[in-house]
């Protein structure tokens, strides 16, 4: 399975792609469609890692339709993974390092999963 991270910033979103190891795709787009070439239900599975926030409930129900699994990271714990740590805060780097973690099997997933309904 495909090892991926995305950064979700408020106006762009940081994709990487990590094999071996070795990020094989980094792409920043504006919007969540505009990566279906990527990750769309024509694409092979992947984990998916994305810091858990408001906006995260509507991506994962994209990524979850398009067939991915979804690793909520608990952003109190972020830190432990590198993010922040290389004295360069950048979405680009925060999506390999979630990538990596992903890959490596080290992401703090998020234990929080209530939602609320809208009726």
């Amino acid at each position: 399975m495909r090892s991926v991270g995305l950064d979700l910033g408020s106006k762009k979103i940081s994709f990487c792609e990590v094999k071996d190891g070795v990020a094989v795709g980094r792409c920043t787009v504006s919007q969540l469609s505009e990566l279906k070439e990527l990750l769309g239900s024509e694409t092979a599975p992947a984990r998916v890692a994305i810091e858990a926030c408001r906006e995260a409930w509507a991506v994962q129900d994209q990524l979850v339709a398009w067939g991915h699994q979804v690793l909520l990271v608990d952003t109190t714990r972020v830190a432990k993974l590198g993010i922040g740590q290389h004295g360069r805060k950048t979405d680009r780097i925060d999506a390999e390092v979630l990538a990596r973690a992903v890959e490596s099997g080290h992401i703090p997933v998020a234990t929080c999963c209530h939602r609320l309904v809208e009726s």
